[in-house]
């Protein structure tokens, strides 16, 4: 039988901790409920969901090679695309004292980023930049305007074909609009350009 003394020897090496953050990489924030598995040798070791900041945790892990996998829940798979799995190595950490306690230092470098949908482009009058040009997701409240180039971004817009409606009011105030029909694919950036005519004309 293992005696009191083995298993504290035991438990001492195991306890290295590697942990990290789960962030949309435009915006860097992080994503909550983003289920993370660490694997050695295609079996998942530990199954864990981040927090709301992204963070996640694994602690108690013998020293070795590991890869993390990350499954993307059902209502965020129009807005992200799984990523590959990540290598980790995990090495024995000194533990530091809190309240008292000899806890081990948690080595913060599994951080994973997720490649949000996107759709960028840029809006023109007769060939020109239309500054401050009103750029919409059609039946929703998404909205952007156009920098001084005309150039728009969205960020985190859900995959699938989108209606994108343009509104642009140019120096002979003259109300200008164009409308057209996207196809996003989920953790890509499509480009998509924008032309808005007077329409009564």
């Amino acid at each position: 039988m293992e005696s009191f003394f083995e298993k504290s020897i035991d438990e001492v090496h195991h306890r290295a901790a590697i942990g990290g953050y789960v962030t949309d990489a435009i915006s860097k924030q992080g994503i909550a409920s983003i289920e993370v598995q660490l694997v050695k040798n295609n079996l998942a070791l530990k199954t864990l969901k981040t927090r709301e900041d992204g963070f996640f945790c694994f602690i108690d892990l013998p020293p070795s090679q590991y890869t993390l996998e990350i499954s993307i829940p059902k209502y965020l798979e129009r807005l992200y695309v799984k990523p590959e799995p990540t290598p980790v190595t995990v090495q024995t950490e000194p533990t530091e004292i809190l309240d008292g306690h000899e806890i081990p230092k948690i080595d913060l470098k599994a951080n994973v980023q997720l490649h949000p949908t996107q759709l960028v482009g840029n809006v023109f009058d007769n060939n020109q930049p239309a500054v401050n040009a009103l750029v919409y997701l059609f039946g929703s409240q998404l909205q952007t305007e156009t920098d001084e180039k005309g150039y728009y971004t969205f960020s985190g817009i859900e995959s699938g074909k989108q209606t994108i409606r343009v509104v642009y009011v140019n120096k002979k105030k003259e109300v200008l609009t164009d409308r057209q029909v996207v196809s996003l694919t989920a953790g890509e950036k499509i480009t998509q350009n924008f032309y808005p005519k007077n329409q009564n004309n």
